[in-house]
């Protein structure tokens, strides 16, 4: 096996890897050929310098550390585009999994799957600055004009995530996520495959999930009927082959998550019962699974939660 092709099987392994390849003059061909394919981060020639090489080493681990503050920037701000949301729990984190899973069945590149999953983290950021009245009403009961003033958000949703470093292509994602596979959509009227393949994928993965977790339904949906709705309900809508692959996702994963979803705790009720334990930051244990919320308990989590907010979500079962 050649260096090459073990820094390939180590990438299919350990997607978010760096990986650095030392190679002799006479395999630079290979070496660029790895370099352009995305299988390593850097290449040194043999015999190298260890003042290099451990250069080269730190410049990869600031860059590692680096990325996972940036990506932690951009969860923050996806909450703050949540704080209105009309969804139980974390939407736009639910749709980036979602979309991250299915674009990785579709053997996406690990470059392709990022800017997807930062496009699904950030598709409704846009919606800031919307008034919540309109934010509140169902589409099908929205005037002329606050229809176009929400479907403004992937304009605005665009110029945003513009202005981050590295995201442009997840930009041109978000702005395209509400056209429709046959040209019906907005804000471009784009139809089957000129609409970007990642703004096709998040189009029914953020259906599906409204489907399932809007809080006037989570409690009764299951992923089966939510995919079921969305596709009939929305004919010509998704892309076929994007649908087939959520559908067998679906199949397959329904009996791990059709029973649990996490929640924010503005959404914990009385008489929800929890999936997993609540615990602090720093692993006190709050209030343990399967005890069901009451106005005692219910007390005790929300002064926990207000003297240490960085308590992690809540797990409560769907159909308790």
């Amino acid at each position: 096996m050649s260096g090459v092709d073990f820094l390939s099987q180590a990438k299919a392994i350990a997607p978010d890897s760096l990986r650095i390849l030392l190679t002799g003059h006479a395999d630079m061909a290979a070496a660029m050929n790895a370099i352009n394919k995305g299988e390593v981060y850097r290449f040194l020639t043999k015999p190298w310098n260890n003042d290099e090489l451990k250069l080269t080493i730190q410049h990869a681990v600031d860059h590692a550390q680096l990325e996972k503050g940036f990506v932690g920037s951009v969860r923050v701000l996806a909450q703050v585009g949540e704080m209105h949301s009309s969804g139980i729990g974390s939407h736009a984190k639910r749709v980036a999994g979602l979309s991250k899973v299915i674009a990785e069945k579709m053997g996406l590149t690990p470059k392709e799957i990022f800017q997807i999953e930062m496009a699904a983290l950030l598709h409704d950021i846009g919606k800031i600055g919307i008034p919540q009245a309109i934010l509140d009403k169902r589409e099908g009961s929205l005037s002329d004009t606050e229809r176009q003033i929400l479907e403004r958000h992937v304009l605005q949703g665009e110029t945003i995530v513009k202005m981050l470093p590295n995201l442009l292509e997840a930009a041109k994602i978000i702005r395209s996520h509400h056209e429709r596979f046959d040209g019906n959509g907005y804000p471009d009227q784009k139809k089957k495959n000129n609409i970007p393949l990642g703004s096709r994928i998040i189009a029914i993965t953020n259906a599906y999930d409204r489907a399932l977790n809007m809080r006037n339904v989570f409690k009764n949906a299951t992923p089966a009927l939510a995919l079921g709705y969305v596709i009939e309900q929305a004919e010509g809508a998704f892309d076929p082959q994007i649908a087939a692959v959520l559908r067998e996702y679906v199949s397959s994963a329904a009996e791990t998550c059709a029973h649990e979803i996490e929640i924010k705790p503005a959404d914990l009720r009385e008489n929800m019962v929890l999936s997993r334990d609540i615990k602090t930051a720093k692993g006190v244990l709050i209030l343990s699974k399967d005890s069901r919320i009451n106005n005692h308990n219910f007390g005790r989590v929300i002064k926990h939660i207000e003297s240490n907010p960085f308590i992690e979500g809540i797990y409560v079962y769907r159909n308790a």
